[in-house]
């Protein structure tokens, strides 16, 4: 497993300081309070939270952190990687940790070249050739989370296209906890069952599932306060 070296460790940026926390524009934080927030701290993960939110997009725009952040206090890791929305992510003053970079299928690190679609956003086809497409460093996420010295996430948002199930696999589990996630596994080869066949072999239980998303908590966690690790 790759962790990441000094020159990796540089991409990695703290988008806001401390004295810089208002938002770029008004928000509604209607969808978070009715999704996100309502399972988070129903499961006592309210305050000192850490999010990761894989397919953060402009960070703002149905993002999955962001009433974490703004109304809870909670930091957290934010990575994109679209170059142009993620230079938009820039902009938007989060209190967060920010990444421009893909998440490696795979446990080593390497450099992908993905068919972007529409103005936005990177589509989760690898091609051969950078000309169809957009050039963007992958990183492991475990070596992600090494840089940060983080262990335990008490919220992971994960939507990258079609990779979800494969970038779950290079987690080394027995490192890592997670309290509560929610995984998009529409574009994943073979759909939902592989995914919560792998999570559940990996002690997570499902906790709703809809058309787009899967829900997963481990139950040593979902029952305890947040704290800080």
């Amino acid at each position: 497993m790759q962790r990441l070296d000094a020159v990796q460790r540089r991409a990695l940026r703290l988008v806001a300081t401390e004295d810089d926390q208002q938002p770029s524009s008004p928000v509604t934080f209607l969808e978070h309070l009715r999704d996100v927030s309502a399972l988070v701290v129903c499961h006592k993960a309210q305050t000192d939270g850490f999010f990761v939110e894989a397919g953060a997009a402009d960070g703002e725009l149905l993002s999955n952190t962001l009433f974490l952040e703004r109304r809870l206090g909670w930091r957290g890791l934010l990575v994109e990687a679209f170059p142009g929305t993620y230079n938009e992510l820039l902009f938007k003053r989060r209190k967060a940790y920010s990444l421009q970079a893909a998440l490696s299928p795979t446990n080593v690190s390497k450099i992908v070249n993905f068919k972007t679609g529409g103005t936005k956003g990177v589509i989760g086809r690898i091609v051969a050739n950078s000309a169809f497409g957009v050039t963007v460093e992958a990183f492991p996420l475990y070596a992600i989370l090494q840089a940060l010295n983080v262990t335990v996430i008490d919220f992971l948002s994960l939507d990258v296209e079609g990779f979800e199930l494969k970038v779950l696999k290079t987690v080394p589990w027995d490192k890592i906890k997670v309290r509560l996630m929610t995984v998009e596994w529409l574009h994943i080869p073979g759909g939902f069952k592989p995914l919560k066949d792998f999570m559940t072999s990996k002690g997570y239980r499902l906790i709703r599932a809809t058309g787009l998303d899967a829900w997963f908590g481990l139950p040593e966690l979902l029952d305890k306060p947040t704290k800080k690790y």
